[in-house]
């Protein structure tokens, strides 16, 4: 099985990525690469009914190699199957995406 990572819009990192390798390869390096500092995730909220785990979050401390922050919001919803991850819809502020990648 697969996981999948959703993001919706049309920032440069919105799309559908599947499986381990694709998504380190097309998501999380290309991401990385841009970011002088990662910060860090501060949860906010966690809800869980059946499958289902939603986290409500925010980033702090993010920063571009440009310069520019990058604290997105967050509100990811997992769909857990056998106990691992099966899909992940990250939702966040896409204009921030698009202001600080520019």
């Amino acid at each position: 099985m697969n996981g999948v990572w959703t993001i919706p819009g049309s920032t440069k990192w919105s799309g559908i990525y599947v499986g381990k390798a694709e998504i380190a390869r097309k998501l999380l390096a290309p991401m990385t690469a841009e970011l002088a500092s990662l910060g860090k995730f501060e949860i906010e909220n966690i809800v869980a009914e059946g499958n289902s785990v939603v986290v409500q979050g925010h980033a702090t401390g993010r920063v571009t190699k440009s310069g520019r922050p990058y604290n997105n919001v967050y509100c990811l919803v997992y769909k857990i199957v056998e106990g691992k991850i099966h899909r992940l819809t990250e939702y966040c502020d896409t204009e921030l995406i698009t202001t600080a990648f520019a």
